[in-house]
């Protein structure tokens, strides 16, 4: 009963923070910010990174009010439910396949290190481990006839940073 409390209430505060759904089982993109309990100890955020980044790039957006949220929140939530519990944060950064498969693994890998400095910035101290998926498991498909802005467009959703937060008890 226990168990099924707590991932209620992660999941209404995920909720709180911003919209989470999905459409045929797919990143709904008009949601930047998702939070899923995979198991009582391991929890998934996904943020989209087109809100978070300048395109093309690891540096965050200043400009971006809807990134500052996004990430605020996602330490809030962190900080809010039981810090000290936390061992691990896994960080994935992941592109979109325009470019090559090295300068997206490289982008995807700095982007990922970016959201690490930037939460340990705001006292989120834990273990972390970061990765680089790249342009490797996209979520979108049928943007292959796109070119220019509509590809971009249609490729948003792969452009994404996965954190994967591990709590011990």
């Amino acid at each position: 009963m226990k168990k099924i409390l707590i991932i209620i209430s992660l999941f209404s505060m995920a909720l709180a923070i911003t919209s989470c759904s999905s459409e045929n089982g797919r990143f709904n993109v008009k949601n930047s910010w998702c939070s899923e309990q995979l198991t009582p100890k391991l929890e998934k955020v996904t943020i989209s990174a087109d809100i978070l980044f300048v395109y093309n790039s690891s540096s965050l957006d200043d400009s971006s009010l809807d990134g500052k949220k996004q990430l605020d929140g996602l330490v809030s939530h962190l900080l809010g439910n039981n810090l000290s519990d936390i061992q691990s944060i896994k960080i994935v950064g992941y592109t979109d396949r325009i470019g090559s498969k090295q300068y997206n693994y490289d982008l995807g890998l700095a982007r990922a290190e970016t959201i690490k400095e930037y939460l340990q910035n705001h006292n989120i101290q834990t273990n972390y481990i970061i990765e680089s998926k790249g342009k490797e498991y996209p979520i979108t498909d049928g943007c292959f006839k796109l070119a220019g802005d509509e590809l971009r467009a249609c490729l948003q959703p792969d452009r994404r940073v996965q954190l994967y937060v591990e709590r011990g008890n």
